[in-house]
């Protein structure tokens, strides 16, 4: 790939900040992660239902990530597995805009499946964020980190920290 046709780093989101959802399922995203909003879409947000099905949870894509995402979808070569990640996941995205204050309305479907009350936990996860239930982030965390752990322990090679 030559430079002019690659494309620019992905933001990386990192930290967990906790949240409020007003009345009207409106939540703002946090000023560490708004402040990595690319330049040329900042007020667009994709929220779709976490990959993971051990876990509810929503993911909250830049338009960058997200094009990455269904361009990595288009390239698997099985015409099977590439409906599957069509119908389960991608079918499954919903664009956001971002309002002046920041805040993005929280589809009803989206809150309910993510059992999204008043209080709620955006998790840097690397490329994208995710939009967790306070209540179900911190009933699932040592699960978590016991997962994490494991993998760090199969590929101790892998990790040069």
């Amino acid at each position: 790939m030559n430079e002019s046709s690659a494309k620019p780093p992905l933001p990386v989101f990192r930290g967990m900040h906790g949240k409020q959802i007003d009345a009207k399922n409106r939540i703002g995203i946090p000023g560490p992660f708004r402040a990595l909003l690319p330049a040329e879409a900042p007020e667009t947000v994709i929220l779709a239902i976490g990959i993971d099905p051990s876990a509810e949870y929503l993911e909250a894509w830049t338009a960058a990530g997200w094009e990455r995402v269904l361009e990595d979808v288009a390239r698997l070569a099985d015409p099977i597995e590439r409906r599957a990640m069509e119908r389960g996941y991608v079918a499954q995205a919903v664009e956001c805009k971002l309002d002046g204050q920041g805040r993005i309305v929280i589809p009803p479907y989206y809150r309910q499946w993510a059992g999204l009350d008043a209080d709620v936990l955006w998790i840097g996860g690397g490329n994208l964020m995710e939009l967790w239930a306070k209540s179900r982030y911190e009933a699932q965390q040592r699960t978590l980190r016991q997962n994490a752990f494991q993998v760090y322990l199969n590929n101790r090679g892998h990790f040069r920290g």
